[in-house]
């Protein structure tokens, strides 16, 4: 398996293709579709499509009811390691919508919590 780039990637999600078998960016960011390469049994260039993206994981989101209208999901593409986060809103009158996604490169950060003695 070649490789893919971040814009590689982002051309197949946006695709017409995927949008005809309802997998477009926005269900990436609702985790709707977690795991769905394991069951596909779309025939074709759909098929063909989803198995160029190879293997990919959920490892952060944030959002939806009581988080305000911010939403997004992170998803490694393992077999690329391309970390795409897509990027929504959520409003308890209409549900989440995607927006836009973006390369991004996890960091680990040091954080400082303060608890009672």
């Amino acid at each position: 398996m070649n490789k893919l780039t971040f814009t590689e990637i982002e051309t197949i999600l946006n695709s017409d293709i995927f949008s005809e078998n309802d997998h477009n960016p926005k269900m990436w960011m609702l985790n709707d579709i977690y795991e769905t390469a394991n069951v596909i049994e779309e025939e074709g260039k759909f098929k063909e499509m989803f198995e160029q993206l190879g293997k990919y994981e959920l490892v952060d989101e944030f959002g939806g009811e009581g988080h305000g209208e911010d939403y997004w999901a992170v998803y490694h593409f393992v077999d690329h390691d391309v970390y795409i986060q897509f990027d929504g809103w959520y409003a308890s009158y209409a549900g989440s919508e995607y927006d836009s996604m973006f390369e991004v490169t996890p960091e680990e950060v040091t954080v400082t919590k303060y608890t009672r003695i």
